[in-house]
């Protein structure tokens, strides 16, 4: 397993890539040169405890399975460079998925990237926020 740079982030999982799209220009490995980082909220167990509808977590895979379809990577516009964190990996309990989300968001900041959360129930916006303010 190779070492992600963004605390507790598992390497992101996408459809086949087809190279003439945007996606396909991600970076995966490296923050270097991007000015977006892509992190995925894999996580609904806030929406459970509070009796919502559970499928928040999937968000991440269908999210990129989109992407891995939009647009074209030689577009006439200069597209900014995206770094795809990959998804936080859930804490034992809530508390810790949320101190895992703000630490990954924090780092992402600290490298200079504006971060973007995709996925996940309303209840981790609070820790991405505190990530960014931190």
């Amino acid at each position: 397993m190779s070492h992600r740079p963004i605390r507790w982030s598992t390497a992101p999982t996408w459809p086949e890539l087809n190279p003439g799209r945007v996606a396909a220009q991600f970076h995966r490995e490296s923050t270097e040169g991007c000015q977006i980082g892509l992190l995925g909220l894999a996580d609904d167990l806030g929406v459970r405890l509070n009796g919502g509808r559970p499928g928040a977590a999937e968000g991440p895979t269908h999210i990129r399975a989109g992407l891995s379809r939009y647009g074209a990577a030689q577009a006439p516009i200069s597209w900014p460079l995206v770094f795809d964190a990959g998804d936080i990996r859930a804490g034992e309990s809530l508390e810790d998925t949320h101190r895992h989300i703000s630490d990954a968001v924090f780092d992402l900041r600290e490298k200079g990237l504006f971060p973007v959360g995709i996925g996940g129930g309303h209840d981790l916006t609070f820790a991405f926020v505190r990530g960014v303010q931190e």
